[in-house]
């Protein structure tokens, strides 16, 4: 099983300058089912550098990924939206795409659902989230090398992503 970023190493490790990095024109992937949750985080993402384009739910990801491959850095992934969820999903775009790098974002999804794509994300993203976090955790996906994936923190089986809200270094922009 791989190691996956952990949202809450990474902040950590960048609370102490407050500094939350940005992009540099890279395109990002939103895909969910949310309505609001797609427009803050493209609100976030626009504001700080990356240059974000959405899908309403994983065919529709499917879809979007295909027509823009050559540009998307990575793809942020709710894991519970109607016709096709997060994990079906990121099945599909790992098996026509192997080099996908995807960050995984839910707050309801359970551990053993996770397990069947864990070998296959490189961050999960427990909602809520800051945006501070959601910005630490896009630039350590984006910067790290295609086959590196030993990463900062394992997601083990005593991580709870049963629907507890991480801590925070700042207000939760959403939850579910």
């Amino acid at each position: 099983m791989s190691n996956i970023y952990s949202s809450e190493t990474v902040t950590e490790e960048r609370k102490a300058n407050g500094h939350h990095p940005g992009g540099h024109g890279e395109w990002i992937l939103v895909v969910d089912d949310d309505v609001a949750i797609r427009e803050i985080t493209c609100s976030i993402l626009d504001t700080h550098g990356y240059r974000a384009i959405t899908a309403c739910d994983g065919a529709d990801a499917i879809a979007v990924y295909k027509q823009n491959r050559d540009r998307v850095g990575a793809v942020l992934m709710d894991m519970i939206m109607p016709v096709m969820d997060g994990i079906e999903s990121i099945q599909v775009l790992i098996k026509d795409h192997p080099a996908v790098k995807i960050i995984a974002v839910s707050g309801l999804v359970k551990k053993d659902r996770l397990s069947e794509i864990i070998d296959h994300v490189q961050a999960f993203l427990p909602k809520p989230y800051t945006a501070g976090k959601l910005l630490d955790i896009l630039h350590e996906v984006l910067s790290t090398e295609e086959d590196m994936r030993a990463l900062t923190s394992p997601l083990s089986d005593s991580t709870d992503i049963s629907g507890t809200t991480p801590p925070s270094s700042g207000t939760p922009l959403f939850s579910r």
